[in-house]
């Protein structure tokens, strides 16, 4: 049983792990790196297996069960804890891992630590963990981030960094498909937006079927409304539109949809501007809106003043580009 069977798109990646294992050269540590929705989270889950599950095919295939269930004895998993604030890995959970890489397995020949998401490890936590690191054990611990970049120096240096890849567009089929997505192919507005990781455009469908009817729509033609010329009446009833639109998004709308929002009209607004139907570029306000969510500050008002830049009510924030006309 081959646990990165199912693992589409990423050969190098498998062949740097498979011959880790095959010959008997396991790195200290491992760093999974790449963008988000290329399949490393599936990549760590199936080399734990391997890890955990050793020659027989089914103690893999139960190993690889276990491991995606989160049961197996040996193989601790932790992700990034969201809340108010940005998402990150504490001083707490790193101390768990430290707890766990200090016993011996339960089951298997050896345990695996797996850091979903290690970018969000705090200064503390990742300090925490250089001792893991460097005198793991019986524990091979597993990072999963954007790049070596996102860690700290002396945590990266210290793993072997297995590169993963954005998917071509017949390879992100591909894995939509196995995965019995058949409704997100028929989506090209998600497909568009996947630029080749299957994972986002899984995230795009969820997040575009969680908007409320016509919202897209509506924000989309926001600054195309903003240059008709409206007389005083007119204008209030315009601002009071755009005020309700500000409160539609905010209220309704999940913080993770609310930034593919943005990313979506960002794409709309960038298209407009460059085919000279806005005469400023969108993007510094669109960057600042994102920035304004993303540190959690109040969503309503983020919004409110996001469109009342592009309904012409207020300024646009500084121009970074001159403009296409």
């Amino acid at each position: 049983m081959d646990p990165f069977a199912s693992l589409i798109g990423q050969d190098r990646a498998i062949e740097l792990l498979a011959a880790s294992y095959r010959q008997g050269r396991l790195a200290s540590a491992y760093l999974l790196a790449g963008p988000q929705g290329v399949g490393r989270a599936r990549a760590a889950e199936a080399f734990s297996a391997l890890l955990l599950g050793g020659e027989e095919a089914a103690a893999r295939e139960r190993a690889l069960r276990q491991v995606r269930a989160g049961t197996h004895p040996d193989c601790l998993w932790i992700a990034p804890e969201t809340g108010r604030g940005q998402p990150s890995i504490g001083i707490e959970r790193a101390r768990a891992l430290t707890e766990f890489a200090s016993r011996p397995p339960l089951q298997a020949p050896r345990s695996v630590a797996v850091i979903d998401g290690a970018e969000a490890l705090t200064e503390a936590a990742a300090n925490a963990l250089l001792k893991t690191w460097e005198e793991p054990g019986r524990t091979i611990p597993i990072a999963i981030a954007p790049s070596q970049y996102a860690l700290l120096p002396t945590l990266a240096s210290r793993c072997q960094c297995i590169p993963f890849s954005r998917l071509s567009e017949s390879d992100v089929a591909r894995v939509l498909e196995q995965q019995g997505h058949h409704g997100v192919l028929a989506q090209p507005e998600v497909m568009a937006s996947a630029q080749g990781r299957p994972g986002a455009a899984l995230r795009a469908s969820a997040c575009l079927q969680a908007l409320p009817a016509g919202l897209l729509a509506d924000l989309r033609a926001v600054p195309q409304a903003g240059l008709k010329q409206r007389d005083a009446a007119a204008r209030a009833a315009f601002e009071r539109e755009l005020l309700q639109l500000a409160a539609e998004a905010a209220s309704q709308l999940e913080a993770e949809t609310q930034l593919w929002l943005l990313d979506a009209l960002q794409s709309s607004y960038w298209q407009q501007y460059l085919q000279g139907q806005l005469p400023h570029c969108p993007l510094p306000a669109l960057v600042q809106g994102r920035h304004a969510l993303q540190a959690y500050a109040q969503p309503r008002l983020a919004w409110e003043v996001l469109l009342l830049q592009f309904g012409g009510v207020l300024p646009l924030q500084s121009r970074v580009f001159p403009s296409a006309a």
